[in-house]
């Protein structure tokens, strides 16, 4: 899933590097991805005819692991072949791709805007290649292959029958409350379940919290697409469906499109939720245990109070930490929000897409971070 997500941004970036000049006020530039149409939360804008987005924002949601260095205001963005280092107010800039190293001059160099950082799309877009096209007639960028204009899209996914609904209310992690053309529902999502908060003899369980507010924020007061498996309802009289957050182009979607818009799918993969298995309503079963055992190997959220007692079993750096009365660095989780010593055993099986560099205990706190029981930071 990261490939795909990092070849997103790599094409992303291309997309509107080459393409400048389209962008204004009135009609703004359209990109295309997978068959879905992608935002930016803010503005990209123009200078010395070079496009410059928000750095952060953008990579960090679509793969990309990038640090910030505010004493010496240097970006650095990475991936498994590619090390870039740009700095706020220079030109130059440093590429690395295995064991080659170079120097490079740019045409615009990053800024800080309004708080945010941008940098200078043509730059990345020189540092990958990706196939973009230009579709003049509905002004929209292009990524990948098999576009199809708006028109042959609409028609497409008029094909589609899951239900549309609005989410009203987020009940639980894994339970929400929608309404269908006037009439409100109840809906238990399929296949996946999330730690309980409101249950009257388990009350609140690790990681439920975080698991009820992530679908607070990605659902409440959107349109949703609903798609049944076998079961019509529960025996508590909720709808069981698996909820899109963008409707698919047929009944039958692809892998891709259920790992990319299913919510179901994102609960399980990044560690909201685990798998929990119900027949006949298992469709997506296989996928969904995949992705499961992707989210515990790396130990993700609610997976990293299983990984945390597992590496106190058999690591003894714990005293050692304890008795070492240095400072130390601190990484976050961001998909856990917990954070760690640099050198804390469970900071090692992290992802580097997952980790966020935090200043001090007192950072971490403040962005919300709950320390791991681990190294005890």
């Amino acid at each position: 899933m990261k490939k795909r997500l990092m070849t997103l941004i790599l094409t992303f970036t291309i997309a509107l590097g080459l393409f400048p000049n389209f962008t204004n006020a009135q009609t703004p530039i359209r990109i295309w991805y997978n068959g879905n149409y992608i935002n930016s939360d803010v503005n990209p804008f123009i200078e010395n005819n070079r496009t410059l987005v928000p750095i952060r924002s953008i990579s960090e949601n679509l793969g990309y692991e990038v640090k910030w260095d505010d004493s010496t205001k240097k970006i650095t963005i990475q991936d498994a072949e590619v090390h870039i280092e740009l700095t706020v107010g220079e030109t130059i800039a440093k590429s690395k791709r295995a064991d080659k190293s170079q120097t490079l001059t740019l045409d615009v160099p990053a800024k800080i805007k309004e708080n945010r950082t941008f940098v200078p799309l043509r730059f990345i877009a020189e540092q990958f290649g990706a196939n973009v096209n230009w579709d003049s007639d509905n002004r929209t960028v292009a990524i990948g292959d098999n576009y199809i204009k708006p028109e042959t899209v609409d028609t497409l996914k008029n094909t589609n029958t899951f239900q549309e609904a609005l989410v009203t209310r987020v009940i639980d992690g894994d339970t929400i409350e929608i309404n269908i053309n006037g009439v409100k529902e109840k809906v238990r999502m399929v296949l996946v379940n999330t730690p309980e908060t409101k249950h009257p003899t388990k009350g609140v369980e690790f990681f439920g919290q975080e698991a009820s507010a992530f679908t607070t924020e990605e659902l409440t007061g959107k349109k949703v697409y609903l798609q049944k498996d076998v079961s019509e309802r529960d025996r508590y009289d909720r709808l069981l469906r698996y909820i899109w957050t963008s409707r698919p182009f047929t009944d039958e979607p692809t892998k891709d499109e259920v790992i990319q818009n299913m919510f179901n799918a994102k609960l399980i993969a990044n560690g909201y939720g685990n798998v929990s298995t119900f027949p006949p309503d298992v469709k997506y079963q296989e996928l969904f245990q995949n992705l499961e055992n992707e989210a515990k190997n790396q130990g993700w959220g609610l997976w990293q109070q299983s990984l945390e007692i597992e590496t106190v079993k058999t690591s003894p750096a714990k005293s050692n930490l304890e008795e070492t009365p240095q400072s130390y660095s601190y990484v976050g989780n961001r998909n856990s929000k917990i954070f760690h010593r640099d050198n804390c055993v469970s900071a090692g099986k992290m992802k580097d897409s997952n980790k966020v560099p935090l200043n001090s205990r007192e950072d971490a706190l403040a962005q919300g971070y709950r320390p791991c029981k681990n190294c005890n930071p």
